[in-house]
C-alpha cells in the first residue's frame, strides 16, 4: 500500500472539514427553523422572484413547529400554520398560531405547563416536581391525563363546515385532545374536536389514510395492554367508527380481529 504523504494527508482532511461545513446548517438557518415564529395574520404580497404562471393558482397551507425557545425536543414546537396563495403570478403569505390550550398556558405563564413530546412541564423545586407527579397520576386514573393539545404534525382535509363558506382543515398531533379545525382562508382556530363516540385509546396517529370518499382512516393505542384500535372517521361530522382491533405478538407482529 503507497503511503500518503503529509500535505496529501493534510489536503484532504481539510476537503473533508470544507465539505462538512458546506453541510452542516448556519447558525442563521438553526436560529429561523428552532426559533420563535413572527405572526402574520393578514396576508402579505411577497417578492416574487423570476415568474410563477399564470395559470398557477390556489393555496398551500402547512403546519409545524414555530416556537422553541423552551423545548427540549425538534417535535416540541408550538404549533403555527403558514399559509402561501398563488394567483394571477402574484403570492401572498400569512402566518399564525395554533390556539390550543397548551400554547395560551405558554403565553400566560411564560413556561412550558403542559408536557409535550420530549419537553417536560416547567416547575419550580421539590415542591414543583412532586405537584406534577400528582397531577400526571391523577390525569391517568381519572381517563383525563394532562397531554398536550399542541396540534403541531399534519393537516388533515375534513368536510365539516363546507355549508357555511367552504370546508376547513384539521390540525393533528398523537394526543386525544389534539384535534384542532383550522379556517384556511384566514387561517384562525375554529374550534376543538372533541369525540363522545366510545373509541378506546390513549394515543392516535396524525397522518391518516384518506380514503376515495374523503373518510380518514387510523387507529389508536390503548396503553399498556389494550392493543390497536382501527376506525374510520367520517370526513363531515368526524365521528370515529372501529372496524378492526389488533395486539401486538411475539416478534412484534400485530394481528388483527373483526
Amino acid at each position: 500500500m503507497a503511503a500518503v504523504s503529509g500535505t496529501a494527508a493534510a489536503a484532504t482532511a481539510e476537503a473533508s472539514a470544507d465539505k462538512a461545513a458546506c453541510n452542516a446548517p448556519t447558525e442563521a438557518a438553526r436560529k429561523a427553523l428552532f426559533g420563535v415564529a413572527e405572526e402574520q395574520p393578514a396576508e402579505v404580497e411577497a417578492a416574487v422572484r423570476g415568474r410563477l404562471p399564470g395559470w398557477l393558482s390556489g393555496s398551500l397551507v402547512v403546519n409545524g413547529g414555530g416556537d422553541y425557545s423552551h423545548m427540549s425536543h425538534m417535535f416540541d414546537g408550538y404549533g403555527v400554520l403558514a399559509k402561501v396563495r398563488l394567483q394571477g403570478g402574484k403570492a401572498w403569505g400569512a402566518q399564525r398560531y395554533l390556539d390550543s390550550k397548551a400554547y395560551r398556558e405558554y403565553t400566560r405563564e411564560g413556561r412550558v405547563v403542559l408536557r409535550e413530546f420530549g419537553t417536560r412541564a416547567e416547575v419550580s423545586g421539590p415542591l414543583g416536581e412532586l405537584k406534577e407527579v400528582l397531577r400526571q397520576l391523577a390525569g391517568l386514573m381519572t381517563k383525563n391525563p394532562s397531554f398536550t393539545d399542541n396540534a403541531s404534525v399534519s393537516l388533515q382535509p375534513v368536510r365539516r363546515g363546507a355549508a357555511a363558506g367552504g370546508p376547513l382543515l384539521m390540525a393533528m398531533s398523537e394526543t386525544p385532545p389534539a384535534s384542532y379545525l383550522i379556517n384556511p382562508s384566514d387561517l384562525s382556530t375554529t374550534e376543538q374536536v372533541t369525540y363522545d363516540d366510545g373509541l378506546p385509546g390513549d394515543l392516535t396517529t396524525a397522518h391518516p389514510s384518506i380514503l376515495a370518499d374523503g373518510s380518514l382512516l387510523n387507529f389508536t393505542r390503548s396503553l399498556p395492554f389494550g392493543g390497536f384500535h382501527v376506525y374510520k372517521q367520517d370526513p363531515t361530522t368526524l365521528r370515529r367508527t372501529q372496524v378492526r382491533r389488533g395486539w401486538v405478538g411475539c416478534g412484534s407482529a400485530l394481528a388483527f380481529c373483526g
